[in-house]
């Protein structure tokens, strides 16, 4: 959760805080933001006040020295008290969860919000802030996302429709509810389990749920992707989408 911090800090309250990094996140967005061309700036810049978001509500654990408490203790967010060294766990979350979850945008755009990102992984390492082998790595992250986030939300929206068009035949002979990871995939269904295992509510053979869908939607959907989904069983004996939620590329989902 983020706050605000007090609006005095004490002498014995920066005296007892953990070390600042030298060159902290906040700056190293910062200057990304003011090297990039001015076409280009007010784009890049929503994308980092996304990340920024992501990071200061959910980047925590990725910190081993400075807690939630302590930092606000002393008036900083996250991107204050974090370097470079977080960049990699935290591009992570964003990309595998905060985005799919939190972030309403076209497909389009979550195409270049990805792009966006590889180009300041790019500079981090033209800049010595990561090294090269790091960059690499997070800059192939983010090409791999230019195509799993927009796939994502596509698949999302088609699963809602399916929703919407389900035709339920009573009774009602079963019902799962919960995150589901795609086990299998063929051109007219995908094979799903409880993601974590036994944790979908009501399912009563969580290594085994075959789910029928159309191709636009099976074509989208890849093996360790992770969707959100209330299932039904209907008298047809077919698993049906009842009610959908998002679509977790590479199985990235979690509360």
């Amino acid at each position: 959760m983020q706050g605000a911090g007090p609006s005095a800090v004490s002498d014995d309250e920066l005296l007892s805080a953990p070390v600042l990094p030298e060159v902290p996140l906040r700056r190293l967005v910062d200057d990304f933001l003011e090297a990039t061309g001015k076409s280009n700036k007010k784009a890049a810049a929503d994308v980092f006040y996304l990340f920024e978001a992501c990071c200061n509500n959910y980047g925590w654990d990725n910190n081993d020295k400075w807690t939630y408490e302590a930092a606000h203790a002393v008036g900083k967010d996250f991107i204050d008290v974090s370097g470079a060294d977080v960049i990699g766990s935290c591009a992570r979350e964003f990309f595998g969860y905060f985005v799919p979850r939190k972030v309403n945008a076209d497909p389009r755009s979550l195409k270049k919000m990805a792009t966006q990102m590889g180009r300041w992984f790019k500079w981090l390492h033209k800049g010595g802030h990561i090294d090269e082998t790091k960059s690499r790595e997070l800059q192939g992250l983010a090409k791999q996302k230019e195509t799993d986030l927009p796939r994502g939300e596509q698949a999302s929206q088609l699963l809602f429709q399916q929703s919407r068009m389900a035709n339920l035949q009573e009774p009602i002979m079963d019902s799962a509810d919960g995150y589901f990871e795609v086990e299998r995939v063929s051109t007219s269904s995908v094979t799903l389990s409880a993601f974590p295992a036994g944790s979908s509510g009501g399912l009563s053979d969580p290594d085994a749920l075959e789910l029928t869908l159309p191709l636009g939607i099976t074509q989208l959907l890849r093996k360790g992707d992770t969707v959100c989904l209330s299932l039904v069983r209907d008298a047809t004996g077919d698993w049906k989408v009842h009610q959908s939620g998002n679509v977790y590329p590479d199985g990235n989902a979690s509360d």
